[in-house]
């Protein structure tokens, strides 16, 4: 028989590397050995696995032969160790001859396996229970005869194993009666996600969240993303591991995952605010719950959002799962954000690929708090190290006509200059005027921030028309009693389309009273993102933002028609980068600019936006 299940058109375990791969990933990965000592020595009288998807019972066998090592438990007494429950579905079982057939390539390195792979009775529908008493065989019982023979009656376990014949959900029902907390470990090794679904559901899965013990683990092949999020939507805390062979990954789980936002094991706390669950609330680092003033607009998740957001929130490693890669025509990073690695996701995706990079690294030297995580690379020699992965992976996938934007302060510019100048073609650098934060008392107030402006070649795009900036005409001059180079309105007023230079001093940094605010503590306007898309991008391009932060970039894009892919860190940084996109949906508007048709005037700080709108009105824009 060959290593293959022609109704779900895979294959049973790795060819030639099954024993090895099961230890690697469940025997191993579950922590079997020690787990069950530990039982013995708590004096627990059952210790339970439960296995999704039988198959040859590889698993099952290699359980019981690792349990059976001199010295692997703690306990020459038979009577004082733990019953062995094994819990495990198989819709389409093995016979014996299929079964020894296609494990039979392993029994001379491994005797015991033979014998134990004829003791396994062909199941009938439902449940089968077979009871495999350590010394004393029960008359006319062929299994505990053998049994007898390949365990020896001073170091094995009583073994139990119960087999459900039938389908999945079925199984999941029946599950369902068993003790919560009475699991102690657990094997997804069903056919891949995207050949048999059934077998990685949430459901399934909040059904064995709550059969694990508080030590349980939970060991997998698969570190598809719809696995991980399964298991993080169930209540699990997952961990991708080294897989085995060619599989780059595997994962385990701890039931009981930490709550959105909160630091990953071994974190140290962060210091800011985290948004608490009433929108006018906030907590502060000591817990307490400050009240948010009644006309502040900054943005707030609630548990339900949360709860909500999580489904359309991606990891990093779901660019790795074949199901990821087969949908949106192989384009499965567009319009997705991404929580993890933004380095791991460049290089997973494919040369070409992105028409605008937007990139907003963490500052050198700028000792800051992001949620969880803080960044303190203070020496530029290292900032130029950490940042250049990044910008050969930029250029590997930007597209020939495509730019790259890097934000930074003057800290940065000894480290970021060199790396666009051998990456790309540096076009400009651009300074921006800052009104938020607070002054210096030994230095002046750093109150501009730069943007280094590069392109791939020589043959880029740049939209001037898009990005002019309608200013007031101080000084309204007329040759033979005509407007000069201004534009009048019906209102008295003057209006001149001006060129946008590299000193930009017409952008606000959120604040509490805008909606676009949030707590995230390096936040860019979406104006400033936006003048950046529509100078360097099309509609329909994609623009892609590998530090996306609380998703200014996406969200921006999105408003102006682009496609975006983001990527970011901070689990709840994502989540409110997932609520200004649906926002964005509802609300178009980007403040501080005025659309009108298909075109866009960007407005300078204080400016009349009530009269601009009338000029663009009016037909100014035509008659330019």
């Amino acid at each position: 028989m060959e290593n293959w299940n022609p109704r779900y058109n895979d294959v049973y375990f790795t060819p030639d590397q099954g024993i090895n791969e099961s230890r690697h990933v469940f025997i191993e990965g579950s922590g079997l050995s020690t787990r069950f000592s530990r039982a013995c020595s708590r004096g627990e009288t059952q210790f339970s696995i439960v296995e999704i998807g039988f198959g040859t019972g590889l698993n099952f066998m290699l359980s019981l032969i690792e349990l059976q090592k001199p010295g692997s438990l703690q306990s020459p007494d038979p009577s004082a160790l733990p019953r062995l429950r094994y819990v495990s579905v198989e819709k389409y079982p093995l016979n014996l001859t299929e079964r020894m057939e296609l494990l039979s390539p392993y029994f001379s390195a491994l005797p015991e396996l033979e014998q134990l792979s004829s003791l396994i009775p062909f199941p009938r529908p439902g449940w089968n229970t077979w009871n495999i008493p350590p010394e004393i065989p029960i008359p006319g019982s062929r299994i505990s005869r053998a049994a007898s023979k390949v365990f020896s009656p001073v170091s094995s376990p009583d073994v139990c194993l119960e087999l459900f014949q039938g389908d999945i959900r079925e199984f999941a029902e029946e599950l369902g009666a068993l003790p919560a907390g009475s699991v102690h470990s657990v094997y997804l090794d069903g056919h891949s996600p995207d050949k048999n679904p059934e077998m990685w559901s949430t459901a399934l899965f909040r059904t064995l969240n709550r059969l694990c013990a508080p030590e349980a683990y939970l060991s997998s092949y698969s570190s598809a993303g719809v696995v991980k999020r399964a298991l993080r939507e169930a209540g699990f805390q997952v961990t991708r591991r080294p897989g085995f062979g060619k599989k780059r990954h595997m994962l385990t789980a701890r039931p009981s995952a930490p709550a959105a936002g909160q630091p990953l094991p071994g974190a140290e706390p962060a210091p800011t605010c985290e948004v608490a669950e009433n929108t006018n609330e906030k907590t502060a680092g000591d817990g307490a719950k400050k009240s948010r003033a009644p006309r502040n607009k900054t943005l707030s998740l609630s548990p339900e959002d949360r709860r909500e957001l999580k489904r359309s929130l991606w990891v990093v490693e779901d660019c790795e799962s074949s199901s990821a890669e087969g949908e949106a025509g192989g384009e499965w990073y567009r319009d997705r954000i991404f929580a993890g690695d933004s380095l791991q996701l460049c290089r997973q995706m494919p040369d070409n690929s992105v028409d605008l990079i937007v990139a907003d690294p963490p500052y050198a030297a700028l000792r800051k708090q992001f949620g969880t995580r803080g960044f303190s690379i203070t020496e530029p020699r290292q900032y130029a190290e950490w940042l250049e992965p990044y910008f050969a992976e930029f250029a590997r996938i930007l597209s020939d006509a495509g730019s790259v934007y890097v934000c930074g302060d003057w800290r940065g510019a000894e480290a970021v200059q060199p790396l666009m100048n051998r990456y790309f073609h540096l076009r400009n650098r651009i300074t921006w005027e800052r009104e938020k934060g607070r002054g210096a008392r030994a230095n002046w107030k750093n109150s501009h921030e730069d943007i280094w402006f590069a392109t791939k070649s020589d043959s880029y795009r740049f939209n001037l028309d898009e990005v002019k900036i309608l200013r007031s005409v101080k000084a309204p001059y007329t040759r033979n009693g005509s407007p000069r180079d201004w534009l009048p309105s019906s209102d008295g007023a003057g209006y001149r389309l001006t060129h946008p230079g590299n000193s930009w001093t017409d952008l606000t940094v959120p604040f509490w009273s805008m909606p676009e605010n949030t707590d995230h503590p390096t936040q860019k306007p979406e104006k400033l993102a936006a003048r950046i898309i529509l100078a360097s991008s099309r509609p329909g391009d994609l623009v892609f933002d590998p530090f996306l932060g609380s998703g200014t970039t996406a969200v921006a894009a999105r408003k102006l028609g682009r496609s975006f892919c983001g990527c970011e860190l901070e689990e709840e940084y994502c989540l409110y980068a997932l609520k200004r996109l649906r926002q964005a949906d509802q609300s178009p508007e980007i403040q501080g600019i005025l659309s009108h048709g298909d075109k866009h005037i960007f407005l300078h700080r204080n400016s009349s936006e009530a009269a601009a709108r009338k000029a663009l009105e009016q037909g100014l824009l035509d008659n330019e």
